[in-house]
């Protein structure tokens, strides 16, 4: 919080003034409210006179004062009950704001709170440009990712994931992440080619990963490639933890060998 600055000052005043005459006096507090309206529209005023400073003069102190005044912004609106009109200051800010390193913490303000108040679309619009600006950003691919599953948009879920798995952060979150772009792109897709390539991604990373091995196997016994899929059997019969399923997998990597015209390696 600005120390120095007057608007400020009014803004934690306001506040106190707030916390006070809360009472059964419904008009008393209304022209509580009233006043806290009032500054509210001041100080936003006053920040949008900072903010076109700071474009004018490239001025990174008075972007960092803005950033500032941010926090008496929120708190004076949510002590007036101005959960929407403070999304539209938000808004109006962020539309000025020259520098993307302030622009960022601001959508991932106004993100969410666009989404509470039941701005579905100005959401979306703030999760895609939190996601530009941090690749990164768990959350709003996470939200994006949501919404191209309730419009059934498979090659956007598609592009999500690899998105997500490029940004995960654990192997184990890039597997989880893997499996479910390759289903999506065997089930939802028709791409099992693509798919697989997904889940060897998997494998060059846990090569006994057996989820990963199945799929995989399926897919090649599908897609014709007997002699992948006998190595991939083979693999998963060493695998196996009981004598039965050892000997299952040992059949059926015999006979795609055989498909394959590979009759010593079926011995």
């Amino acid at each position: 919080m600005s120390a120095t600055n007057p608007v400020s000052e009014e803004a934690e005043t306001a506040a106190g003034e707030a916390a006070a005459k809360k009472g059964p006096e419904a008009g008393a507090f209304a022209d509580v409210k009233r006043e806290l309206a009032q500054r509210l529209a001041s100080l936003y005023d006053y920040m949008t006179q900072r903010l076109l400073y700071a474009n004018l003069h490239n001025s990174r102190p008075a972007m960092d004062e803005v950033t500032s005044l941010l926090t008496d912004l929120k708190d004076l609106a949510g002590t007036a009950d101005e959960g929407r009109r403070y999304a539209e200051l938000l808004a109006r800010i962020l539309d000025k704001l020259p520098f993307e390193a302030v622009r960022l913490p601001l959508l991932r303000e106004l993100a969410p709170l666009a989404e509470e108040l039941g701005d579905h679309a100005g959401a979306l619009l703030h999760y895609q440009a939190r996601s530009r600006l941090d690749p990164a950003d768990e959350g709003a691919l996470e939200k994006l990712e949501q919404d191209a599953n309730e419009r059934s948009d498979h090659a956007a879920i598609a592009d999500l994931l690899g998105r997500r798995i490029a940004a995960a952060p654990s192997a184990e979150r890039r597997r989880m992440l893997h499996l479910r772009r390759a289903a999506v792109l065997e089930q939802r897709l028709g791409q099992l080619e693509d798919a697989a390539s997904e889940l060897e991604l998997i494998l060059g990373e846990v090569p006994d990963d057996v989820s990963a091995l199945r799929f995989l196997t399926d897919i090649q016994e599908r897609l014709g490639a007997s002699q992948k899929a006998g190595v991939l059997l083979r693999r998963l019969g060493d695998l196996a933890g009981t004598s039965d399923e050892k000997a299952d997998y040992g059949l059926r990597a015999s006979a795609a060998y055989i498909t394959a015209g590979d009759f010593e390696t079926a011995e």
